[in-house]
């Protein structure tokens, strides 16, 4: 069952996560904003690691809220024990956005990266439960935007 209320935009939104699809339990409006935040510091000689972490790399978080539907047996209820489990563990985050509110096919523009799982709370919200994660950019090369495959 997925989420009503959605717009035609999140409705072309796919959020994978580690090759999990969690797109159908996406609260609306809960996907942040996403993408490089570029500083204006010019950095000479050092590491991409360290330029990513200075140069707002690490500030470029995706967060978004997912109802955890225990009548699933797919989505978020059943992944929520394996983002638990994935916190602090780096894995790619890809997503995917679907012309005028249809699923992305292919050539529709994507963004993804590596990123580390840094918080995954559950909270109480209208009688549901909502586990709300938190991403951040990991490793030495920068997420980027490309197209579905």
């Amino acid at each position: 069952m997925a989420v009503i209320g959605k717009t035609g935009i999140e409705k072309g939104l796919r959020l994978i996560w580690d090759s999990d699809d969690l797109s159908a339990d996406m609260v609306p409006g809960s996907l942040s904003q996403f993408g490089i935040d570029w500083e204006a510091a010019e950095l000479h000689g050092v590491s991409e690691t360290v330029k990513h972490s200075v140069a707002s790399y690490q500030m470029s978080n995706v967060s978004a809220q997912f109802i955890m539907n225990d009548t699933q047996t797919s989505g978020v209820y059943t992944r929520s024990y394996v983002l638990c489990r994935d916190l602090k563990n780096a894995a790619t985050l890809t997503i995917q956005i679907g012309a005028a509110g249809v699923a992305p096919a292919s050539d529709n523009p994507e963004f993804e990266g590596t990123y580390v799982l840094v918080s995954a709370p559950v909270t109480e919200s209208g009688g549901r439960l909502v586990i709300t994660p938190t991403w951040q950019v990991s490793g030495s090369t920068a997420p980027a935007w490309g197209t579905v495959a």
